[in-house]
């Protein structure tokens, strides 16, 4: 529940507290007091280094320290440098950070969430400007890793796209079919914007779905999210094979699903009732869990191009208890 301080009814020192949340309401049986927990949240990015082939992970280190939103989406591809989304200056906008750095450097202030990946070569960042509806077409841009002028790269209905590592030179967006039955796959020349036609998997009516492009551009990875079940679609020739998990899913939600640098399996986050997990799942179905904490509500990695580190998305609470006395009186 999203409320305001006026909705509340407590003092005009508070009523600019737009935005927050709260919850554990309780009053006197006079009505006279209430007694509520205040509490909001952003997103912070942790770096840690990944072990024994991805089934185990180092102690964490902070990377972002400001109380914005940040998100990561990718690294540079000497793997020494974050690349995420931030909100930190009051706007969203494209930022880079050394993982051995306490500070960042803006690339690209945009006018609403921008989803970043790196070309293959290294030398892009392509992006796209969160819209409104998935049903409104996506203006596919690149700019410079080093800054500069954004340039269009085209014009598509996308709902998300990944690219692959060098030497493999593809990106990958998808869309939906016609009668919103398949998700059709399309390759991408993030230069100069031809596009192909990759594969098309059957979708479940209203359901939600995760995929990812290998780095080595010869699979995609696919999954109803919530669901124990990866598809992994050749792209060099016919044929698809089910990886079935086991795991905690229950009644949560996934929050990432990211190949590993070396094509052995997914990192996939969790979340549920106030926790979060973050998984990483073997070709052969085996799941090793990387990170279990019981004071973040979400998590999801991504990986290095080098495979030895990966940068964690954790999104921190910050909660207080307040009183709110005589409120017959107002």
């Amino acid at each position: 529940l999203l409320l305001t301080g006026i909705a509340l009814g407590i003092p005009r020192k508070l009523t600019d507290w737009a935005g927050f949340f709260v919850d554990g309401l309780s009053a006197t049986s006079d009505g006279g007091r209430v007694v509520f927990q205040k509490w909001t949240s952003h997103h912070a990015i942790y770096v840690a280094e990944l072990r024994a082939r991805n089934t185990k992970m180092t102690v964490l280190k902070k990377l972002t320290l400001t109380a914005a939103n940040n998100f990561p989406t990718t690294w540079t591809s000497d793997s020494k440098t974050v690349i995420f989304a931030s909100d930190r200056n009051g706007h969203w906008g494209i930022y880079k950070q050394d993982w051995n750095s306490d500070s960042a450097d803006m690339v690209l202030s945009t006018e609403g969430y921008p989803y970043a990946r790196v070309s293959p070569d290294g030398k892009w960042i392509i992006y796209y400007v969160q819209r409104s509806s998935r049903l409104t077409p996506v203006r596919l841009m690149r700019i410079p890793v080093t800054g500069g002028t954004p340039q269009l790269i085209l014009t598509a209905p996308v709902v998300e796209y990944r690219c692959a590592r060098a030497p493999a030179m593809m990106c990958a967006f998808d869309e939906n079919s016609s009668d919103g039955k398949r998700r059709v796959f399309r390759g991408f020349d993030p230069v100069n914007g031809n596009t192909w036609k990759l594969a098309t998997f059957d979708t479940e009516p209203n359901a939600a779905y995760s995929w990812d492009l290998s780095p080595d551009s010869t699979r995609i990875a696919i999954t109803k999210i919530g669901s124990h079940h990866i598809y992994l679609l050749a792209l060099n020739g016919p044929g698809r094979r089910e990886i079935t998990w086991s795991g905690s899913s229950g009644s949560g939600n996934w929050s990432g699903f990211d190949w590993s640098s070396d094509g052995t399996g997914l990192f996939v986050g969790h979340r549920s009732s106030f926790r979060t997990s973050l998984y990483f799942i073997a070709l052969n179905g085996t799941v090793h869990l990387l990170w279990n904490p019981k004071s973040y509500f979400q998590t999801y990695g991504v990986p290095s191009p080098d495979g030895k580190d990966i940068a964690l998305d954790a999104q921190e609470i910050d909660s207080n208890m307040w009183a709110v006395e005589n409120l017959e009186s107002r």
